[in-house]
C-alpha cells in the first residue's frame, strides 16, 4: 500500500512539473520571450548598470564634503633656533622647543570643481552609454525575434508537412493495396508493382522527415522562449491563413538595430576625442577647510573654548598640464582615429543596410509570387489526383498511368512546401524588424 501510495505521489509530482504553453499567433510568443530569455533580462541588468554609471558620472556637479579627525604625539619636540635677544643672550643663537606634546585637529573639508571639462566629456558619454545598452538590448531582441519567428514559421509548416503527409501516406498505401493485389493476380508486372512499393515507401521517408523537422524547430522554440525541455508547447495559428494576407509596402522602413548601435559609438568616439582635448586645458577647483586645533601637555581634550583654537581657510587651486612626456597628444591623435573608423563604420553601415532592406523586400515578394504559383501547381495537381483516382476507379485508366500522376502530385507537393517555406523566412525577418507604431 505504501509503494502504491509513493508511486502515485510520484507520478502526480510529474504530471505537476509539466506545463503546457499554447499560442495562437507569433506575437504571443514574441511576448512570452521578452518576459522569460535570460539575456533579454541580462541586457535589462546592464542598462540599469549604465544608469547608475550616468549617476555617478555626474559627481563633478557637486561638492564633496570630508569630515575628519586626528590627534599626533609629539615623542621628541625639535628644536627650533631664535636670536638670543628673545631670550636675554645678545649675540648668540638659542635653540628653543616650540610646541606641545599632544595636538588634535579636526573639521570639515568642502572641495568643488569649477572647471573640469574632462569630467564634463565623460558626464556625456555616460549618458550615451546609457542609450548604447538600450540600443543593444533592442537590437538583441529584434534578432531574438527573428529567429523566433523563423523556427515557428517552420514548425508550422512542418505541422502542415506531417498532416499532408499523412494523407499521402494513406493514398500511397491504398495503391500499394491494389498493386500487391494485381501483382499477385498476374494483372500486372514486377516493375509496376516495384514502383508502387517505391513511392510508398518515399512516402514514408518523407514523412518521418517532417516529423523530426517538425519536432527539432518545436525544441527550438523552447530553448529561445525560456521553455524547459518536460514543457508542452502548443502552436494553434493556421500556416496558410495568413500567409500574403497583408503584403508589406515596397517602401517600408525597417528598423535595423545595428546601424543605430553604429551610431551611438560614432557619437561616444566624437566625445572621446573632446574629452582627450581637455587634458591640455586647466582645472580649476574651490576648497575651503571649517575645523580646529588643540595642544594639551597631557593625554586629554577639552571642547571648551580656549582650548579650541579655530582653523578655516578657502583657498583656489588650478593645475595646468605644461608636459606629460607627449602622452597627452598621443592619446589625442588615437582617440581622433577611433573617431574616425567609428565614423566609418557607421556610413558603412547604413549603405549596407538600405541595400540589405531593399533586397529583404525584393525576396519577399519574389518568394511570395512563386509561392503562389506553387501553391496553384499543387492545388492543380491536387485536382488530377482525384480525376486520376476516379477514372482508374471506373476503369478508365490504367495503374501505370495513375502511379504516373501521384508521383507528379508528390513532386508538386514538395515544391510547394519548399517554396512555402522561403516565404515564410522572408517573412519572419520583415516582422521581427518592422517598426511598432
Amino acid at each position: 500500500m505504501k509503494a502504491l501510495t509513493f508511486i502515485g505521489g510520484f507520478l502526480l509530482q510529474s504530471v505537476l512539473l509539466q506545463a503546457q504553453y499554447a499560442f495562437s499567433s507569433i506575437g504571443e510568443v514574441w511576448g512570452f520571450a521578452m518576459s522569460k530569455n535570460t539575456e533579454v533580462a541580462i541586457y535589462g541588468l546592464l542598462t540599469e548598470q549604465s544608469e547608475q554609471e550616468k549617476l555617478a558620472a555626474k559627481n563633478y556637479l557637486y561638492p564633496k564634503i570630508n569630515f575628519g579627525i586626528a590627534g599626533q604625539l609629539n615623542i621628541d619636540i625639535a628644536k627650533t633656533p631664535v636670536p638670543g635677544e628673545l631670550v636675554g643672550q645678545p649675540s648668540e643663537t638659542a635653540y628653543l622647543r616650540f610646541g606641545q606634546k599632544y595636538a588634535y585637529n579636526g573639521g570639515a573639508t568642502i572641495t568643488k570643481s569649477l572647471f573640469d571639462w574632462q569630467a564634463h566629456a565623460q558626464s556625456d558619454i555616460a549618458k550615451l552609454n546609457v542609450s548604447l545598452n538600450n540600443a543593444q538590448k533592442e537590437f538583441y531582441q529584434q534578432t531574438l525575434k527573428e529567429q523566433i519567428a523563423q523556427v515557428y514559421y517552420a514548425a508550422l509548416a512542418a505541422t502542415e508537412a506531417v498532416a499532408r503527409g499523412n494523407k499521402d501516406l494513406d493514398t500511397a498505401d491504398s495503391i500499394y493495396s491494389v498493386a500487391a493485389g494485381r501483382f499477385g493476380q498476374g494483372l500486372i508486372d514486377g516493375l509496376l508493382f516495384n514502383q508502387a512499393k517505391i513511392n510508398r515507401n518515399n512516402v514514408l521517408q518523407q514523412l518521418e522527415q517532417s516529423k523530426r523537422h517538425q519536432n527539432r524547430c518545436v525544441c527550438d522554440i523552447k530553448l529561445l522562449i525560456g521553455l524547459s525541455a518536460s514543457d508542452t508547447l502548443v502552436l494553434l495559428e493556421d500556416i496558410l491563413a495568413n500567409v500574403g494576407q497583408t503584403l508589406p509596402p515596397q517602401t517600408l522602413v525597417l528598423n535595423n538595430g545595428q546601424t543605430e548601435i553604429c551610431r551611438l559609438k560614432s557619437a561616444i568616439s566624437e566625445l572621446e576625442v573632446n574629452k582627450s582635448k581637455a587634458m591640455f586645458m586647466p582645472k580649476i577647483e574651490l576648497s575651503s577647510y571649517f575645523g580646529f586645533l588643540q595642544y594639551q601637555d597631557d593625554f586629554v581634550f577639552s571642547f571648551k573654548q580656549p582650548e579650541l583654537i579655530p582653523n578655516n581657510y578657502l583657498g583656489l587651486s588650478m593645475s595646468i598640464p605644461l608636459f606629460t612626456g607627449f602622452s597627452n597628444s598621443a592619446r589625442c591623435s588615437s582617440s581622433k582615429i577611433s573617431g574616425h573608423i567609428a565614423g566609418l563604420v557607421f556610413q558603412d553601415e547604413i549603405r549596407k543596410s538600405a541595400i540589405n532592406d531593399a533586397m529583404l523586400l525584393n525576396d519577399y515578394y519574389s518568394s511570395f509570387t512563386i509561392a503562389e504559383n506553387a501553391a496553384y501547381s499543387f492545388s492543380v495537381m491536387g485536382n488530377s489526383l482525384q480525376l486520376a483516382s476516379q477514372k482508374y476507379n471506373r476503369g478508365l485508366f490504367g495503374l501505370e498511368e495513375y502511379l504516373r500522376v501521384f508521383e507528379d502530385y508528390l513532386a508538386a507537393e514538395n515544391q510547394y512546401m519548399s517554396k512555402l517555406s522561403d516565404l515564410l523566412t522572408n517573412k519572419a525577418t520583415i516582422e521581427a524588424r518592422t517598426k511598432q507604431p
